[in-house]
């Protein structure tokens, strides 16, 4: 028998999410077991919450308000809960087929294992299927079951974004475990320009360091590799004292070079070559400033706050009848 599935949007105020709407209603599932609650405010983890206390299906199933899923992700997600073991299901948030050359440089740049490491496969699909950690899921593509999120208490409202991965942590620490699928892929829009991307960035490397400040027993010290980057550009006048000091720089740029190349190859385009060696270290100096900004707000006794925004309202949504689902090919 087929579990219910409550769908949760997070929206901005007098935001419409038509494009995820749309292709919910082409869904390959029974719609007697499908809700949509579309939670309007200013604080994602709060919105999340508050729809989560009103649901009613057996799943809930977090997406973002421009993701754009194929007929049957939900059957090849919900298999997966037959375990009791397992809580969480989900898999990557790829870039639309349609987007610009630039924003689809962005998607190859978030999903290259240079640019983000094992959190790469929150971008691109990456294998079949495997056993996941917070480092491989995304919000705006996860699946849990609604009693264990409850049970968990839930996103803590201080974060956004990194609330799933300290919330998957937390339940990781209780014994349970997740599922990677790489065919259980949504379609985003990548930032509709460098400076979106960039802040972008910024904001996951805030959100991660605010994570450690919440749980600081699952942080790992690899995330601090972007900050170690950036100090390590500031004091590039040492190099003047000894040309070794730009050795590792010489590294990176290797490094950065022979993934772009493989991009490229990858993606038989050669102006990926123009653009994407650039992303790379902006990708990093972003992330690493994002995460030296809460160091730098507690150093000025400004410690992080709970609630920094409010929930307007939970809405059940109908799903339209006609379908403009325009995802890609799957």
């Amino acid at each position: 028998m087929l579990p219910s599935v409550s769908v949760i949007i997070p929206v901005r105020p007098g935001w419409v999410a038509q494009g995820v709407l749309e292709s919910l209603a082409a869904v390959d599932y029974p719609k007697d077991l499908i809700e949509v609650l579309v939670a309007e405010g200013t604080q994602p983890s709060k919105q999340r919450n508050e729809a989560a206390q009103r649901a009613q299906g057996d799943i809930l199933y977090f997406l973002d308000d421009d993701s754009v899923i194929y007929p049957g992700l939900f059957r090849d997600v919900v298999k997966w809960f037959c375990d009791e073991r397992i809580v969480a299901v989900g898999g990557p948030a790829v870039t639309r087929q349609t987007d610009p050359f630039l924003q689809k440089c962005f998607g190859y740049a978030l999903g290259a294992y240079f640019g983000s490491l094992g959190m790469s496969y929150k971008f691109k699909a990456y294998g079949w299927v495997k056993e996941a950690t917070e480092r491989d899921l995304i919000l705006a593509n996860l699946a849990m079951r609604r009693e264990a999120f409850l049970a968990a208490g839930g996103f803590d409202e201080r974060l956004y974004p990194n609330e799933e991965n300290e919330l998957l942590n937390r339940l990781k620490a209780q014994g349970y475990h997740f599922i990677y699928n790489a065919e259980a892929l949504v379609y985003r829009g990548q930032r509709e320009n460098l400076l979106k991307f960039m802040q972008q960035l910024f904001s996951y490397g805030r959100g991660r360091m605010e994570h450690f400040f919440v749980s600081p027993s699952f942080f790992s010290p690899i995330f601090l590799m972007p900050l170690a980057f950036v100090v390590y550009l500031i004091n590039l006048p040492l190099a003047m004292l000894s040309p070794w000091y730009l050795v590792p720089l010489g590294i990176y740029v290797c490094l950065d070079l022979a993934q772009t190349i493989q991009i490229a190859l990858d993606q038989r385009n050669s102006r990926v070559l123009l653009v994407v060696p650039w992303l790379f270290p902006l990708m990093h100096i972003s992330y690493g400033c994002g995460l030296a900004w809460p160091i730098i707000r507690r150093l000025l006794r400004r410690p992080l706050v709970a609630s920094r925004g409010d929930v307007m309202r939970v809405t059940r949504v109908e799903l339209p009848c006609e379908s403009g689902w325009t995802g890609g090919s799957k």
